[in-house]
């Protein structure tokens, strides 16, 4: 019996790890300055916030309440 709901943390941890796959890629690139902005400003923004959403769906998978079916 688990105490988070395990679909929620595999979809946290899928949303983490594509993020981070293409964060790695995204460091190659240039960033640019602010005014500026070379080719690997987007994808790393995009990136930043593929892995907070999925940092928050694991949090937030960590807070649900749970039967003992995991309904």
């Amino acid at each position: 019996m688990t105490n988070f709901s395990t679909k929620d943390m595999a979809a946290g941890a899928i949303f983490v790890a594509i993020g981070v796959f293409f964060l790695v890629g995204a460091l190659s690139l240039a960033i640019g300055t602010a005014f500026k902005l070379g080719p690997g400003y987007f994808p790393l923004v995009l990136s930043g916030i593929l892995i907070a959403i999925g940092l928050v769906i694991a949090a937030a998978s960590l807070a649900a309440k749970h039967g003992p079916l995991g309904s």
